[in-house]
């Protein structure tokens, strides 16, 4: 069976559409610290250019285009309890009439939630119209128009406006709601399972669920958007939107005025004087800074929620499309019309017509069919709207229907927390260090491997943590070397941070007896004989999870242990692990150890792949014997191709058929006589690198009487 090792993805093409006029962007994926004043009300704070977020399992900011996870980092109170801070932004440039200022943001705070730690009260700042010089800081200092939102909900008034250093309160008439995080009508927000990030969920205090309504823990589009006229009496008026809800709108017309033309900004600030309790959780993110003219009317469409991945015949996957309105006067969906070769397989979810009003966002559902053959499915999809600058905008829509390698860590690093994904199918990993890593050791697979450190009596250990899509059916392939001293069990992987032997959601151990076992749901389902793991020794572990009819149920339908490619065991009617808290689709896989003291992993660990299929016996067998290989990959026959002497240089010249990430041993003999069953073989290299599915290799020196020669995998 092949094995495609592909996503189902929906790629957005914007050709058609008239954006507004961009006039300053910023991705801040470098310092680009030249472009801005930087205003802080003390010492105690910190500005980082282009932080990579990932580290701390934080997902790429939705309207980044290139992947990038970099950002700008904000933080304050880190070490001084005494006095209260901020951080503001004001880019050089200046900006004038119909204007809006966006950017994707995130706060970060310390646990445990709803409620949070001490001292986890923050707040993410926006603004415009500042002097460029003025901190905005709440109930000090403030410049022109903004507005901030609070990271886990804690404060009486969790979002609130100003007008220059005064805050503008519900009474005013200029919010949408009232300013507490508590209101229904912020209900949309929040209810995040912090323990899902990788990086956070590992750490004791980042457990249980946001509060509703809270900004924290997700990636929001922050918008302010200016109508130099739209006031009472016909003064200026700013919109404030967090994805396109409308938070409030502050008129110059009512009580105190502003200003709107100056600089753009952006910030953090904290109005008490408490330090966290754990400051390197405590910060804001921003990225994708975008200042951009206000049209008359004009629509921006995004995914917001990707194809889940298919591999059953008639299996629907659904995705999300966020309409925006980013204009001035109410805009109508009408109609939206599927074309291309395979249009029959996409479908409308929402009903239509749409209105989208101003500074507001609808989403319009779409779903994929998986049918016929494996492979990329591809359609247009034509949005009609009473957009007057471009009433048509044409999306280009792609899935793919497969049997896919999710990811595929080689665990080749050498440095760093940075835990890297191979395929380009899934996200980066991260190494959570507790004791150096014993990096780049002797590969068990290819490359090198990783050691890791097991918990000891007062913390957890060394631990990986990845994050692939939980699917129902799944295949998890890793080698692994248990250092001579380990004691209790070795946890290979386990899908919950927190987790035990006996609640597992599922997970993969091997006891003191070298037995490992595979738990689901709290289940023991499969299980080795005595002696399969022992110490001192590399092994090739995998365990696949088959479960035809998917979530919904505590059922599955075949389970499968292999050992150095053999299958140990099996359990036809297995449990399921529908038994997952928070989103199936983010939480995190955990290698090495848990979170709690008392197990872990001491030895080394090398060439992690996880599936969302079944791979086959043949597919595992393949596998162990070339290691390095997805199961998508087709062992070649080892085999030289092409040989050449060259006398005057006493050098010969080999070429074979190659595996990619292999290492090759040369040998030489003097003689093979009939009748010898074992000629003596000299060894003559022992780390040529694969060049690829050929590779070529000259010796120099032959001299003697050595006439033949074999190459081969150890």
């Amino acid at each position: 069976m092949k094995v495609y090792a592909s996503i189902a993805l929906i790629s957005i093409a914007l050709a058609s559409i008239t954006p507004a006029q961009e006039l300053f962007s910023d991705d801040f994926n470098s310092d680009s610290s030249a472009d801005y004043t930087l205003n802080t009300s003390s010492n105690d704070t910190k500005i980082e250019f282009g932080f990579d977020y990932s580290t701390l399992g934080i997902p790429v900011a939705p309207n980044t285009t290139d992947a990038s996870t970099l950002g700008l980092k904000l933080a304050g109170n880190l070490v001084d309890p005494g006095e209260a801070e901020a951080v503001t932004l004001a880019t050089i440039m200046q900006f004038t009439g119909n204007f809006s200022v966006s950017f994707d943001g995130w706060i970060n705070a310390n646990g445990p939630f709803p409620g949070g730690g001490g001292g986890s009260t923050e707040f993410i700042t926006i603004g415009l119209g500042s002097d460029g010089s003025t901190v905005n800081q709440g109930g000090a200092t403030g410049s022109g128009s903004w507005a901030v939102a609070s990271g886990e909900g804690g404060s009486s008034r969790d979002y609130r406006a100003y007008k220059n250093d005064a805050e503008q309160f519900t009474e005013s008439g200029q919010y949408a709601a009232s300013q507490n995080n508590n209101d229904l009508y912020y209900s949309s927000f929040g209810g995040i399972d912090v323990g899902t990030f990788p990086g956070q969920g590992n750490i004791a205090q980042q457990n249980g669920t946001s509060a509703t309504g809270s900004f924290g823990f997700a990636w929001h589009r922050v918008t302010l958007a200016v109508d130099s006229t739209g006031g009472t009496g016909g003064a200026a008026a700013v919109t404030w939107t967090i994805d396109g809800l409308r938070i409030a709108t502050l008129d110059a017309g009512i009580g105190d005025s502003f200003a709107t033309d100056g600089s753009a900004t952006v910030g953090m600030m904290d109005i008490f004087s408490s330090v966290s309790d754990n400051a390197q959780l405590s910060f804001c993110l921003i990225d994708n800074l975008v200042v951009e003219v206000a049209q008359a009317s004009t629509i921006r469409i995004t995914q917001s929620q990707n194809f889940a991945i298919l591999n059953q015949e008639n299996a629907t996957s659904h995705s999300l499309f966020s309409i925006e309105n980013r204009g001035l006067t109410p805009i109508t969906l009408n109609e939206l019309n599927f074309t291309g070769e395979d249009a029959a397989s996409f479908s409308l979810d929402t009903d239509l017509p749409l209105v989208i009003d101003p500074f507001e966002i609808e989403g319009v559902g779409i779903t994929y069919t998986a049918s016929g053959d494996t492979g990329n499915k591809t359609a247009q999809l034509e949005f009609v709207s009473t957009d007057g600058l471009e009433p048509s905008v044409i999306l280009a829509l792609s899935a793919t229907y497969a049997e896919t390698l999710l990811a595929h860590y080689k665990l080749d690093e050498t440095e760093g927390v940075i835990m890297v994904e191979a395929s380009a199918n899934g996200p980066n990993g991260a190494f959570i260090i507790r004791d150096p890593l014993d990096y780049a050791q002797a590969a068990l697979a290819t490359g090198t491997a990783i050691g890791f450190s097991a918990a000891d009596s007062g913390d957890s250990g060394n631990l990986a943590l990845a994050a692939p899509l939980h699917v129902p059916t799944t295949s998890i392939s890793l080698w692994v070397q248990r250092d001579a001293d380990s004691v209790g069990e070795d946890v290979l992987f386990n899908r919950d941070p927190g987790f035990t032997g006996a609640d597992a959601i599922y997970g993969c151990m091997v006891d003191d007896f070298g037995i490992v076992t595979y738990r689901a749901g709290g289940e023991v389902v499969l299980q080795s004989a005595e002696g399969a793991v022992p110490t001192t020794s590399k092994h090739h572990v995998v365990i696949t999870h088959l479960d035809e009819d998917g979530f919904g149920n505590d059922t599955a339908t075949r389970a499968r242990m292999y050992i150095d490619g053999v299958m140990v065991d099996e359990n036809t009617e297995p449990t399921g692990f529908d038994a997952y808290p928070g989103s199936a689709s983010t939480r995190s896989l955990f290698i090495a150890s848990r979170t709690a003291a008392g197990a872990g992993l001491d030895g080394l660990l090398d060439d992690l792949q996880i599936y969302s299929i079944e791979i086959t016996p043949e597919q595992v067998n393949t596998m162990f014997n070339a290691p390095g290989l997805t199961a998508s990959m087709e062992a070649p026959e080892l085999r030289i191709t092409d040989i050449s002497y060259d006398m005057d240089a006493g050098s010969f010249t080999l070429t074979w058929d190659s595996i990619p990430g292999q290492i090759y041993y040369l040998e030489g003999s003097t003689t093979l006589q009939p009748g010898l069953d074992e000629p003596t073989w000299q060894e003559l290299e022992d780390s040529i690198e694969s060049q690829g599915a050929s590779t070529t290799y000259t010796y120099t020196g032959v001299s003697g009487p050595l006439n033949f020669f074999r190459i081969f995998l150890p």
